[in-house]
């Protein structure tokens, strides 16, 4: 069983670090168009983003970590502004130019395991720029507080799950 988590463990962060290493390559690469045209401003908005997507990668280990060490998970639970963590999430997840993420509906202060929401919520956006068919697209996430659950949804504008894939996904 030991071994069983370890590897789900080490899937969660092998599998959530590689949206914000998607993004350092977009800023990246933008940073390298604007220093070739001679945009020192795009090149300092680049940087700042590098810096932002490092500092969340770093507090995505320090929050998977500190939830890997706790024995009882009841200890993990966090007050969460659910709002927040997802105008966070959708400010920092990197994405092409042309792909817009909207939020909208009723996201509550919750008390519930922080990191796995954020995990959660942050797998399933990169889901859906990583299989969108198109670099410009629209990606909206949604949450109706429905008194004793939360329902959030999200969707996008892309080709979805082919039909003969539904079943196993679902």
């Amino acid at each position: 069983l030991a071994n069983r988590d370890l590897e789900d463990f080490a899937y969660v962060i092998s599998h959530d670090l590689k949206a914000p290493l998607r993004a350092l390559r977009y800023d990246s690469g933008d940073a390298d168009r604007d220093l070739t045209a001679g945009n020192v401003d795009g090149v300092r908005e680049r940087l700042a983003a590098v810096r932002r997507q490092e500092s969340r990668m770093r507090a995505m280990l320090d929050g998977l970590f500190a939830y890997a060490r706790i024995g009882r998970k009841n200890e993990a639970l966090d007050d969460v502004d659910s709002r927040r963590l997802v105008e966070t999430l959708a400010s920092g997840i990197g994405r092409p130019a042309g792909m817009t993420i909207e939020i909208g509906g009723d996201w509550p202060r919750l008390t519930t395991l922080a990191a796995p929401l954020d995990l959660i919520l942050r797998n399933l956006v990169d889901n859906a720029i990583k299989h969108h068919d198109r670099t410009e697209g629209r990606i909206s996430l949604n949450a109706r507080d429905d008194g004793d659950a939360l329902t959030i949804t999200i969707a996008d504008d892309g080709p979805g799950v082919p039909r003969d894939w539904q079943a196993a996904v679902f």
